[in-house]
């Protein structure tokens, strides 16, 4: 999405609408871009979240 915002909201919008030539505001491919540059931060940035294991931890 950071790097290719027309890509993605050209087929966001032919997955939801049945005729997606829709005029596009001036906002959506700048938001798009924002909004994939988001996502890839978070992705870089994420560690694993401490889930209960399905075997007991040894103290020995």
């Amino acid at each position: 999405m950071a790097l290719l915002p027309r890509t993605a909201v050209e087929w966001g919008l032919g997955t939801a609408y049945e005729n997606p030539d829709l005029e596009l505001r001036g906002w959506v491919i700048p938001a798009t871009r924002l909004l994939g540059a988001v996502y890839q931060i978070a992705g870089l940035f994420s560690q694993a979240g401490d889930a209960p294991r399905d075997y007991p931890e040894t103290t020995e």
